[in-house]
C-alpha cells in the first residue's frame, strides 16, 4: 500500500485505524497534526492511548508526568489502534512483507522518535445536568491543580443569559478568557486539548464543532508554578449556588 500513501514524490503522514475500532475520536486533531509531523527531519509516529480496558490492565506503554511515553513505567496506558504514521518508518521493509508493528513502537521509543507533544489519552464522560438558574452556577470540565490554581469550560450564565465559557485562575485570581453564546439545545460535547504548555478548547452542538479559543497558557497549572506536588486532575465539574 506504500505507493497509495504517497502524495506525489518523497515521504507522507498517513493515518492508521484498526478495522474494528469503533469510537467517538475526532480524527481531525491527527490531520492537523499531519503537516509539522511531515516536516520533520527525522520521521515520527503519534499514537492514541486510552485508559487500559479490563482485560488488558497492564496496559502497553507508559506514559510519564512530562507527557513521554515510555517501554515502562507506573502509569500504563494502552495503545488506542489509531495512529499517525510517517512513511519513512517503513523505508526498509520490503514491498509484501509482514511485520508485527509492535517491535517498531518499542524500537521507536528507544531511539527517541517521540515528542511529548504527540501523546493524547482520550477520556469520555457523558453527564446530565440541571438547569444552571443563577449566574455563577457551572457545569462542565475542570483541571484542577488546587483550589487556588484551576481551569474551568463549560457552561455558565452571564448576564442572565447560557454561554460556554472558559475561565482560568492561577494563585487566586480568576479569569473569563473567552465566552460564546449557548444556541440551541441538545447535548452540548466539551473538548480540552494540551499541547505540553498550551490547550484549546472545543464545543459541539448539534454536530458542530466550534474552537472558542486555543493557544491558552496553562504553565500556571505546573508545579512549578502553582506550586504542590499532585498534578493537576482533569475530569468532570459543577457547581451550584
Amino acid at each position: 500500500a506504500m505507493s497509495l500513501l504517497h502524495a506525489g514524490e518523497g515521504h507522507s503522514v498517513f493515518i492508521a485505524v484498526s478495522g474494528d475500532v469503533f469510537c467517538d475520536y475526532d480524527y481531525a486533531l491527527l490531520r492537523d497534526r499531519a503537516p509539522a509531523m511531515a516536516a520533520q527531519a527525522a520521521p515520527s509516529m503519534h499514537l492514541v492511548m486510552v485508559p487500559n480496558p479490563p482485560y488488558h490492565l497492564r496496559g502497553d506503554f507508559a506514559l510519564d508526568n512530562e507527557g513521554v511515553l515510555h517501554a515502562d513505567g507506573t502509569e500504563r496506558l494502552t495503545f488506542g489502534n489509531i495512529g499517525l504514521y510517517d512513511t519513512r518508518l517503513f523505508a526498509s521493509i520490503a514491498p509484501g512483507t509482514r511485520l508485527a508493528m509492535t517491535p517498531l513502537y518499542h524500537q521507536a521509543i528507544a531511539e527517541g522518535r517521540f515528542r511529548p507533544d504527540l501523546y493524547y489519552r482520550i477520556a469520555h464522560h457523558t453527564v446530565r445536568i440541571p438547569a444552571l438558574a443563577e449566574h455563577g452556577d457551572r457545569a462542565g470540565l475542570v483541571a484542577m491543580q488546587s483550589d487556588e490554581s484551576y481551569l474551568f469550560f463549560g457552561i455558565t450564565r452571564l448576564a442572565g443569559k447560557p454561554v460556554i465559557a472558559l475561565y482560568t485562575r492561577a494563585k487566586g485570581t480568576e479569569q473569563l478568557v473567552a465566552s460564546a453564546p449557548l444556541t440551541g439545545t441538545g447535548p452540548v460535547t466539551l473538548t480540552l486539548r494540551a499541547d505540553r504548555g498550551t490547550m484549546a478548547v472545543d464545543y459541539a452542538i448539534g454536530g458542530k464543532r466550534t474552537t472558542l479559543v486555543k493557544d491558552v497558557d496553562i504553565r500556571f497549572l505546573s508545579t512549578r508554578m502553582a506550586g504542590g506536588f499532585t498534578g493537576t486532575v482533569v475530569g468532570p465539574y459543577a457547581y451550584q449556588r
